[in-house]
């Protein structure tokens, strides 16, 4: 059986070096796939377990998490997320509470599971005046949240796979609606993120309503009952 340090070459071009223990790879281990991409992370009794970085030719980085040889997590670019801090599992997946900063400076701060949005936390974008609050399914808003896009629109209501579905009521505000639009809401059903049924103007002229709106302020309330050791005060500002 190999024992210690050494280099495999496979038929179709992989060359894998590392440690063997009995004959089993053991510890950190890169791998070259025959100059199309290389691989390194960890072994343990012989078996992938941990996170992986994947690097193309063209210099892309990705990661990829294993368990005990089977693959747990699809494989994704380290552009995604430019910073991370937070709890993670036993793989080093983000788990539990924390914050990722991705999208060149979008925030997603809340509760993780195995990698993805899973559960309550909100969502910022890069302008820190438009946010979402509320439910997340792998990675995607699902069930009751709050969405607000400055100068655009609000919608509170449910969500499916991160669109707008089911009851709710949607608020336009401006930006690129058709200008019939703007200062008009629609309550009731959505589908896929587009409303179903006519459109309210009840409330278009009704001026403090809308500069209201326009300038709403996001509840950290809930946010602040689950997370109670957070600071949340310099998140929305």
């Amino acid at each position: 059986m190999p024992v210690g340090r050494g280099v495999i070459t496979y038929h179709n071009g992989t060359v894998r070096k590392g440690l063997y223990v009995n004959g089993h790879l053991q510890g950190e281990v890169s791998t070259d796939y025959a100059g199309k991409a290389s691989t390194i992370g960890q072994f343990v009794d012989g078996k992938e377990h941990g996170r992986f970085e994947v690097t193309m030719t063209s210099g892309k980085v990705y990661e990829i998490f294993y368990r005990g040889g089977v693959k747990v997590e699809d494989i994704s670019s380290t552009d995604m997320y430019t910073g991370y801090v937070g709890e993670r599992n036993d793989i080093g997946q983000k788990h539990g509470f924390g914050k990722g900063t991705y999208y060149g400076s979008d925030i997603y701060i809340g509760s993780w599971e195995n990698g993805k949005p899973e559960g309550y936390g909100l969502y910022r974008w890069n302008d820190s005046n438009s946010f979402s609050i509320g439910e997340y399914k792998d990675g995607h808003r699902e069930g009751y949240s709050i969405a607000f896009i400055q100068g655009d629109s609000k919608y509170i209501g449910e969500w499916k796979n991160g669109r707008a579905e089911g009851q709710g009521i949607r608020y336009y505000i401006g930006g690129g609606r058709p200008k019939e639009w703007v200062g008009c809401f629609h309550t009731g059903r959505f589908w896929r993120g587009i409303a179903k049924g006519e459109l309210d103007c009840s409330k278009k002229d009704d001026k403090a309503f809308w500069d209201n709106l326009k300038n709403t302020k996001p509840d950290l309330s809930e946010l602040e009952r689950l997370y109670p050791d957070y600071d949340w005060t310099n998140e929305l500002k």
